[in-house]
């Protein structure tokens, strides 16, 4: 592979000088060929606004022979005077071959700029590439398609936050940044955080298929009732996976709570987007947060024994996929709510229920 001069620099692309610039060095690491594809969409829309230097690890694991390809161009971005370009190293790989992979990653990365890791899957489970490369980084983002026990999964993270140089940050955390802003505004204040802890039940509704809804599709809702849960004190009882839904039974002193996790037939969201929260109390009180007919925007109805409050809406930022969700894993600081979620569901009623 062939190394290029660092820095800015002008490069000649189709009869044109342009401007050659890097923010940073972005390293990409795909296991299969459609988290390839799901990471090649995020790269897109990062390089859209921040141009940088790419080196993009694809692992090919239907080629069981000795296969190793390297490949480099030069991308660009924007149009006329605007229009800047940047460099891609594309390292295509058999299984078998991988252990070659950071020898030619790390003489590639353009020093002086920082380093993220995107990977598309558990780099708790990455023991070829990842520990090679993961003390020059400054940040490592992982998007798990899906996870194979959740108890022990978050053990992992957490002892892989511990002893990492740099941050940890999981898109699927950064999704439900949306709906963790909507509920700190609903539930806003002692009364309502106290409605909260007085709940008898709480059911989540995600984008799914009610007849073939995945495991990986839950893995929002999941996270975001061990937030609330993390956060208001709340002591797991029990986790009952049941036909179509999960049972999660909570107590907050004397008070028992149920938490129910079920997919929601709608074409409206992305798959495993959260729908809508229900929450009712022992006293009654009664609220219902959820799309109606736009994505963007959420409906609260909000009702006690004595009072119905005027329904009203709240704007829901896009955290799936588009720049809101790029921003929230690549530039804002690590939340000290992520791992008080990893600590709430590294129990072992996690690891035995599901």
């Amino acid at each position: 592979m062939e190394q290029q001069d660092i820095g800015f620099q002008e490069v000649a692309v189709e009869g044109q000088n342009l401007i050659k610039a890097s923010l940073f060095n972005l390293i990409v690491i795909a296991d299969n060929l459609q988290r390839g594809l799901m990471c090649q969409e995020l790269v897109r829309i990062v390089t859209e606004k921040f141009p940088c230097r790419v080196l993009f690890v694809q692992s090919d694991q239907s080629n069981q022979a000795d296969f190793f390809k390297t490949e480099h161009t030069i991308q660009s971005i924007g149009s006329g005077d605007t229009r800047v370009c940047f460099d891609q190293f594309t390292i295509t790989s058999s299984i078998n071959q991988l252990h070659k992979v950071p020898f030619l990653l790390l003489p590639n990365i353009m020093p002086d700029l920082p380093v993220y890791i995107l990977m598309g899957h558990d780099p708790t489970q990455d023991h070829v590439i990842l520990p090679q490369i993961q003390k020059y980084a400054n940040r490592v983002i992982f998007d798990c398609e899906s996870i194979d026990n959740l108890q022990r999964f978050s053990e992992r993270v957490l002892t892989m936050m511990h002893d990492a140089t740099g941050s940890l940050v999981d898109v699927n955390w950064g999704r439900v940044k949306g709906w963790r802003d909507v509920m700190a505004r609903v539930f806003y204040g002692d009364d309502k955080i106290d409605q909260l802890n007085q709940a008898r039940t709480i059911s989540i509704s995600f984008a799914g298929r009610a007849l073939n809804s995945q495991p990986q599709d839950e893995i929002q809702a999941l996270y975001l009732q061990a937030w609330l849960a993390a956060q208001l004190g709340w002591t797991l009882d029990s986790v009952e996976k049941l036909d179509g839904h999960i049972a999660i039974h909570y107590r907050s002193h004397q008070n028992s709570i149920t938490v129910t996790i079920a997919p929601k037939d709608t074409d409206i969201l992305d798959t495993g987007a959260i729908f809508s929260i229900e929450v009712m109390t022992h006293a009654e009180a009664h609220y219902l947060l959820s799309h109606e007919r736009d994505r963007q925007l959420v409906t609260v109805h909000a009702s006690t024994l004595e009072r119905c409050e005027m329904p009203y809406t709240i704007f829901l930022q896009n955290y799936q996929k588009g720049t809101a969700l790029v921003n929230e894993i690549f530039y804002q600081p690590p939340s000290e709510h992520y791992p008080a979620m990893l600590h709430a569901l590294n129990n072992p009623a996690w690891g035995q229920g599901l």
